[in-house]
């Protein structure tokens, strides 16, 4: 499979090369996507964005690592003191990549891209039961034990949910961070699917429109 590499840009602060330092591309902005390689994108946020997103994970002393056996959305996230770096499992695609196949409201987001925007999607992964979401559920605890602390975390809990004759998950609670860059939405439930042992589902979903600092190969 040919590999795909691009630098883009992403609502808000500087952009970055991939080694972390300052790249001379684009204004100065909050987030940025660095980089993008089969299907692994990942963001530098920096500014107010960065500095909120480490001070959740610091003072719920989460650490999210890489685990190549995880279906998370979210593969890892490393801070440092300038803000941090998320790598989601996503795709990025630009108004060239409308098709048949998509549904009507994915392409009319793709048709709405100007010449310098993609749209990267990280969808909520693990959508077959008994799939591992460790790091999901992991952003899903440092939200939680911080929501109280941060107006930019809304928590949901769901109330008397009954699933349906095909459903497979009883939704428990949603929760998301909303920063000026992108909002992370997470849910949480329980696997109720037949045949196996009822357990705890959680995933986490982000979609964004980005602008384009070079062009890339699809």
């Amino acid at each position: 499979m040919k590999k795909t590499f691009l630098v883009v840009m992403v609502m808000a602060s500087s952009a970055f090369a991939g080694n972390g330092q300052v790249g001379s591309v684009g204004p100065m902005r909050s987030a940025s996507l660095i980089s993008y390689d089969q299907g692994a994108a990942t963001i530098r946020i920096v500014g107010e964005d960065g500095q909120l997103l480490k001070k959740i994970l610091e003072d719920s002393q989460i650490e999210i690592k890489e685990d190549a056996a995880d279906t998370s959305t979210i593969r890892k996230i490393i801070c440092d003191s300038s803000g941090c770096e998320l790598t989601v499992n996503g795709d990025v695609q630009t108004a060239e990549n409308v098709e048949d196949y998509y549904s009507d409201a994915y392409n009319k987001k793709l048709k709405s891209l100007k010449n310098n925007e993609v749209l990267l999607s990280a969808p909520m992964m693990g959508t077959e039961p008994g799939d591992r979401n460790n790091n999901d559920g992991l952003m899903i605890r440092a939200l939680q034990l911080s929501r109280f602390e941060s107006r930019n975390i809304q928590l949901q809990v769901e109330k008397n949910a009954t699933p349906g004759a095909d459903q497979w998950l009883v939704p428990v609670l949603k929760i998301s961070l909303r920063m000026k860059s992108f909002t992370l939405q997470c849910s949480s439930g329980i696997n109720i699917a037949t045949g196996v042992k009822n357990s705890l589902h959680e995933s986490c979903y982000l979609e964004t429109v980005l602008g384009k600092a070079i062009s890339f190969a699809r």
